[in-house]
């Protein structure tokens, strides 16, 4: 796709881990970065416990 639609770069989102997986990024997140022939930008989702207060 990312050929087809001539992109730059392919943006996803990853939900992430925590413990000893917390640098691993979720399966389809991986399958993506591994197989595009283009940059690809993972974003972690914030769990509520790290997202920024609110005022």
């Amino acid at each position: 796709y990312a050929r087809e639609e001539d992109a730059d770069l392919v943006a996803t989102g990853t939900r992430g881990r925590h413990g000893e997986n917390r640098f691993l990024i979720g399966s389809v997140a991986e399958r993506v970065v591994r197989t595009c022939p283009v940059p690809v930008l993972t974003v972690r989702q914030l769990d509520e416990s790290e997202a920024p207060a609110r005022p």
